[in-house]
């Protein structure tokens, strides 16, 4: 009998844990390629039976943790799971097809409420179309009543949470995401008409809530719309160079907090340097050594250098690569043609993107005798790379580089990210280390001005 009750006990508590969730819908459409996201599994495909119930197990979660569901129409939808707890959600169809959810069992009323608030976003009113908004364009004054009303809605919703630190994390995050939407509004209002947000009462009103050096004011992009109200206008719309160089120098003046400041200006200094053309480098990389911290000035450094190093007309790096026999190359193995290059990788999405573009233009260029197409992949998984070479059948040139060949190509290079495109003089020397993408409308008009 003690064995029986052993067995009985270990069994429920099995079925407690297996019913994490359970996500229940007669709608068949939406069956098909459902899944749950979470941190552990970004994705983790749902099944479901035949009565349209699928059960959601993950023994890795030992707390409270929240969950988003990609329904197969693109839909999304948050639910809290709970360890020996059931979360439930059912979908059906209302009148004239609205999905429609219903929450039951533990922890609904946070799921109900993290639904509300990833809606929270003002409403289309001055010819800028929110996502999941109505498209029915609305007086600022209606926007932001409606924006009021929502806001008092969410806020009686997280007054019913069951504990304190819930109730007051939530209502932080309401009030946080609610001055930011007042900004929004008030500044697109002064956008359609012309107006400066900097100069009005209002907006810098609002603005005086924010305070730059609380890290929970980083919710929002509410510190940086704090500093862009620090930034003369005009220096807004200007070069890249000079924005970043502003961006930077009022941080400086506004930002104490040490992890606030740095957080800040190494993501600026990043963006800048990964867009900034070679001619405005100098000038903004001043402003960094001059205000940013030495650990971000180390790091973006090599950036700088390469830029100076591959300017046009400078030699190019001899960097080595591997092809899919595993054989080795240098890069001036291929000099005496101007060389089209292709840094990529199978995880990077645009990679991947660019490569259908690519195969046209190397079908263009084929009885070009000027010019060669190589594609040098920068992934870590080999098997990854070979079996996008054996799906596709590309008809130029791959290779790869192994993880000290990846530190020197991006070292050289200055490469901060992938898809990055290179051009290379027939006699060795760089035309362009930052080139046009094979997407690129102009790209023949573009190439054939550049080929010998």
């Amino acid at each position: 009998m003690k064995r029986i009750l052993i067995g009985l006990l270990a069994l429920f508590s099995c079925l407690v844990h297996a019913q994490l969730a359970v996500i229940e819908t007669s709608d068949t459409t939406l069956l098909s390629g459902s899944m749950l996201m979470t941190e552990a599994q970004p994705f983790d495909k749902l099944t479901f039976n035949q009565k349209g119930i699928a059960v959601y197990d993950d023994p890795t979660i030992k707390e409270k943790a929240q969950l988003q569901l990609l329904l197969a129409d693109g839909t999304s939808y948050f639910l809290v799971v709970e360890p020996g707890k059931t979360q439930r959600i059912k979908f059906t169809r209302g009148k004239g097809g609205k999905l429609q959810v219903d929450y039951k069992g533990a922890n609904t009323a946070l799921s109900v409420l993290f639904n509300e608030f990833t809606k929270f976003v003002p409403e289309k009113n001055t010819g800028y179309e929110m996502a999941n908004q109505s498209t029915d364009t609305i007086t600022h004054e209606e926007a932001r009543r409606r924006l009021d009303m929502r806001y008092q809605r969410l806020v009686k919703m997280a007054e019913k949470l069951e504990t304190p630190a819930e109730r007051a994390d939530n209502l932080r995050d309401i009030n946080l995401a609610y001055l930011a939407n007042r900004l929004q509004l008030t500044a697109d209002e002064d956008y359609k008409y012309g107006r400066n947000p900097n100069e009005d009462a209002r907006y810098m009103t609002l603005i005086k809530q924010i305070n730059p050096n609380d890290s929970m004011y980083l919710q929002r992009g509410l510190i940086d719309m704090f500093v862009l109200s620090k930034m003369p206008l005009a220096t807004q719309e200007t070069s890249i160079g000079a924005y970043g160089a502003a961006y930077l120098t009022a941080v400086d003046a506004h930002i104490t907090n040490p992890k606030i400041r740095n957080e800040l200006m190494e993501s600026m200094v990043g963006t800048v340097l990964g867009q900034i053309p070679a001619d405005q480098t100098d000038a903004f990389w001043t402003v960094v050594k001059a205000k940013a911290d030495s650990n971000i000035v180390r790091k973006y450094e090599f950036v700088v250098s390469s830029r100076k190093a591959t300017k046009r007309g400078m030699k190019c790096p001899d960097v080595t690569f591997s092809d899919p026999e595993g054989q080795q190359h240098r890069l001036s193995d291929y000099f005496g043609k101007t060389l089209y290059i292709d840094l990529w990788a199978t995880w990077c999405v645009p990679c991947m993107m660019e490569i259908p573009a690519l195969a046209r233009q190397v079908e263009h260029y084929k009885n070009d005798a000027r010019v060669m197409f190589i594609s040098i992949s920068m992934d870590k998984n080999r098997q990854s790379w070979l079996a996008k070479l054996q799906k596709d059948r590309p008809a130029w040139p791959q290779f790869i580089t192994n993880s000290e060949e990846d530190a020197l190509i991006s070292r050289e290079f200055g490469v901060m990210s992938i898809p990055r495109f290179l051009l290379i003089k027939a006699d060795g020397t760089i035309l362009d280390a930052d080139a046009f993408r094979p997407s690129d409308p102009k790209f023949s008009e573009k190439l054939d001005a550049l080929l010998e």
